[in-house]
């Protein structure tokens, strides 16, 4: 059984699951399925959808997770890329590419994600620069296993990088006047730039956001209050922070 919690509260079942932890492994798991003729859902350690998407028919179903298959990050300076299994997380990516002096060009705002998550559902970040926001214009290469002979490939995905950069933010929290005009300027004159709309309140928080040097002075953490309200668990908290949203952001900078 695979264990979420569904809308309409039923198990969800399949007739195999596998961890892979290697390419090798990985290819078998494909192979096996191809074999006796299995349908097949990817499932990582972060999966989870309202609706039963990832959740496989019964017993002609199998499960094939990528929480396992996270081991291998290898970045090539020469040619600015970086190439990651699938299952390894974007937290993962993220350090392991800043302790080499590199930088990737864009993220979505949550890094609770896979590789293969990420690119396979258009996650983007906030930057209309260069290639684009969206991570997978900054793909240049995948390998996928496909079920057909052991030698069709392996599922890895390369990456554009850049070298190291800080990001310098600031955060107007202003009326929300002329928002619709403002919008299209705002995100050409920011690479990163982003705007919250309070409507309510009838403000706008816009989030004046530049790259700059890696040796300028200052190594700020912008994170998130809910990111350690979601590690910990804390439902009141994330409720007591929704009620007071707009206050709360203002005095811890935004998050």
């Amino acid at each position: 059984m695979f264990p979420r919690v569904w809308p309409d509260r039923t198990n969800c079942k399949a007739a195999k699951v596998a961890y892979p932890t290697t390419e090798e492994e990985l290819i078998k798991a494909v192979a096996y399925a191809s074999e006796h003729n299995l349908k097949v859902k990817t499932v990582t350690r972060f999966s989870g959808t309202i609706p039963k998407l990832a959740c496989p028919s019964g017993s002609d179903a199998m499960l094939i997770s990528t929480s396992k298959y996270n081991s291998a990050i290898e970045i090539e300076p020469d040619q600015l890329t970086v190439t990651a299994d699938s299952g390894v997380s974007l937290r993962e990516l993220i350090d392991k590419v800043e302790e080499a002096a590199f930088s990737l060009a864009t993220s979505p705002y949550w890094e609770g994600v896979s590789i293969r998550g990420l690119v396979s559902t258009g996650s983007h970040g906030s930057s209309w620069s260069g290639r684009g926001g969206s991570v997978h214009d900054h793909v240049v290469g995948i390998n996928l296993v496909v079920p057909a002979t052991s030698s069709e490939g392996y599922a890895k995905v390369k990456l554009s990088i850049e070298k190291a950069f800080k990001r310098s933010i600031t955060y107007n929290f202003t009326s929300d006047v002329a928002l619709e005009d403002m919008f299209m300027e705002h995100g050409k004159k920011f690479e990163f730039g982003d705007i919250t709309w309070y409507p309510s309140r009838k403000t706008a928080v816009y989030r004046y956001d530049l790259r700059s040097p890696d040796d300028v002075s200052g190594n700020g953490v912008n994170d998130f209050i809910e990111k350690a309200l979601e590690t910990s668990k804390s439902e009141n908290g994330k409720c007591k922070t929704a009620d007071t949203t707009l206050a709360y952001k203002k005095l811890t900078g935004n998050g």
